[in-house]
């Protein structure tokens, strides 16, 4: 069932058929059920984690775009979907071929998973997050300093 949705998702996320808010509003609220279904199984809470991470980079660069549509990075948050997918489909076959190479297999799958979310995240806070200018690099300075006291 969650499977399903994901395609459907992914679906979403190309279409221009609808205006951007709806898509917008409507991947916020197709995110939001997955991610209560994830969080009743405590043996999908990894796979949680990861999806909230993703799923509010991927609304990021969504609403981005709705507020100007040459914010671009659509190919980003569809690389950053399909890598939870992927991530998805290791858990399943970890589920479904449950023995001790399998777990030792997605031990590894879970490195290289970790490793790829950091160069996501990485890529993401360098080259589309946008900060607000709310703060200057001395207030920041500032509140940090007052925050060791």
């Amino acid at each position: 069932m969650i499977t399903e949705g994901f395609e459907k998702l992914k679906t979403l996320l190309k279409s221009k058929s609808k205006s951007d808010f709806e898509i917008y509003y409507e991947l916020d609220k197709n995110f939001n059920n997955i991610a209560l279904k994830l969080e009743k199984y405590e043996i999908l809470h990894e796979e949680l984690d990861y999806f909230l991470l993703t799923s509010d980079k991927i609304l990021y660069i969504v609403y981005k775009n709705c507020e100007n549509n040459s914010f671009g990075h659509y190919e980003f948050a569809l690389d950053l979907f399909d890598f939870f997918i992927d991530i998805w489909n290791a858990k399943l076959d970890l589920l479904n071929n449950f023995s001790t190479s399998e777990i030792e297999k997605h031990e590894k799958l879970k490195e290289e998973f970790d490793k790829k979310y950091f160069e996501f995240n990485k890529k993401f806070h360098t080259a589309i997050y946008e900060p607000s200018d709310s703060y200057c690099e001395k207030e920041i300075y500032k509140i940090m300093k007052s925050m060791r006291k």
